[in-house]
């Protein structure tokens, strides 16, 4: 550390640059929300990824130029060195923690070390600068990968139904990216700093000329934007239509949702044609008459078995699926208010969605059926007078209920769900 003679010493510098970048990366993520609120869409991107990344970019110029008249009255320190150490430990912590999960990942990181010190030790100007440039850009390549515009993508079939959680998403980028661009904001102060010179002409860029071209570059790109598609063919919205019904009972539902706008669906149901408006990412159609479905029929039955002590049973309980229509997926779930056991042959995995078991909750699920009627047996272990909540799900890949969807550019994902409960104890002692 070379101490800078007649420095003023100031404090928070480290904190006031965190500010800082937040501020411009807010100015990254919210134009597309901008956008998407001038035209309607909730994913204005989707279609144009790389036309947002130029807009992303002009207007983090406009949080630049922000940001550095900002500075100006924030008093940041000359001293290079707290900002270095910052940076420096931050990309250190960056490379062990992914060190754990692969070595590999760490490499790229510590590139990222590399090239920041030889920035500090290089004397020439020019050559900080391009090892400035390169320090971020190991963890640029790792953060956005070859797939990060497909998982992107993905993120339009988010639903946020409320408010809250619209805003939430925007600052959970906000929040991340920060983060990781943290110790490269730091980095570029301390270089910054220790050059002594005007780098990549900054002061220059704080003139009223600087805001002018970054809004103006924002400006054209947004309205170019504006007039282009935002779905296509490659990329089309997605729909998810479920329509739910109880067994025994005389009223089911059919549920829109989407993470797009449901605006401008043609829907036919019950012989009349409607067509959805207002911004609205879900919503329940309401049925002109019962809506039954005979898809399905369950049969019951026990075998008792042995006694377990003097409190347990041991027995068997056999559920018959008798479907019309092969199912797609078939949940059967148990839960009581003491803990029991259950257990079945034909169980090879719990899937994701199945609620995690316990010992008072147990759930099986079976996917891709062949046809039926299909046998499901489970053991059970109960005590005496122990109730136990048995519900069946089966979840159909069309729709029973006649209902037509069309909307250009968009693709609808049918699942029917029909559902079941029953509640049984455990066979009486002495039953064989």
């Amino acid at each position: 550390r070379t101490p800078v003679p007649g420095a003023p010493r100031v404090r928070w510098s480290g904190v006031k640059l965190m500010l800082i970048t937040l501020i411009i990366q807010s100015f990254l993520w919210l134009p597309e929300n901008v956008i998407g609120l001038v035209r309607g869409y909730r994913f204005p991107w989707v279609n144009n990824y790389g036309g947002f990344v130029i807009l992303a970019i002009f207007c983090g110029l406009i949080g630049l130029w922000l940001t550095l008249r900002m500075a100006k009255r924030l008093r940041l320190s000359v001293d290079p060195f707290p900002y270095y150490v910052r940076a420096f430990i931050l990309l250190l912590v960056l490379t062990a923690l992914l060190s754990i999960p692969n070595a590999e990942l760490a490499v790229y990181p510590a590139l990222s070390i590399v090239f920041l010190a030889l920035a500090m030790i290089v004397p020439l100007p020019l050559f900080k600068g391009v090892f400035l440039l390169l320090t971020p850009y190991p963890v640029i390549r790792l953060v956005f990968f070859e797939y990060t515009g497909l998982f992107q993508r993905m993120l339009s079939h988010l639903q946020m139904p409320t408010l809250f959680a619209s805003v939430m998403y925007n600052a959970t980028f906000i929040v991340v990216y920060g983060l990781l661009s943290l110790p490269f904001v730091y980095a570029f102060a301390a270089v910054y700093r220790d050059s002594g010179r005007d780098l990549f002409l900054l002061k220059k860029f704080g003139s009223k000329a600087g805001l002018a071209l970054a809004c103006a570059g924002a400006l054209v790109t947004a309205l170019i934007l504006m007039f282009r598609p935002v779905y296509g063919p490659l990329w089309e919205m997605s729909v998810s239509v479920t329509q739910t019904y109880t067994v025994g009972a005389d009223s089911g539902a059919v549920n829109l949702k989407s993470g797009e706008y449901l605006e401008g669906i043609r829907c036919t149901l019950d012989g009349r044609d409607t067509t959805l408006q207002g911004r609205i990412t879900a919503m329940k159609l309401a049925t002109a008459r019962p809506a039954r479905v005979g898809w399905l029929a369950l049969d019951t039955a026990v075998t008792p078995g042995e006694e377990a002590g003097d409190t347990a049973r041991v027995f068997e309980r056999r559920i018959v699926l008798h479907s019309a229509v092969r199912p797609f997926s078939v949940t059967v779930s148990y839960r009581s208010d003491r803990p029991f056991t259950a257990a079945s042959t034909w169980v090879t995995g719990v899937r994701r969605s199945a609620p995690a078991d316990t010992m008072k909750n147990k759930t099986f699920t079976w996917y891709s059926f062949p046809d039926t009627p299909l046998v499901v047996p489970v053991t059970f272990t109960l005590r005496d007078s122990q109730k136990v909540r048995e519900t069946v799900e089966v979840v159909y890949d069309t729709l029973a209920y006649p209902l037509t969807l069309d909307r250009d550019l968009t693709y609808f994902t049918r699942r029917t769900v029909v559902d079941a409960s029953s509640a049984f104890r455990a066979p009486e002692r002495g039953t064989r």
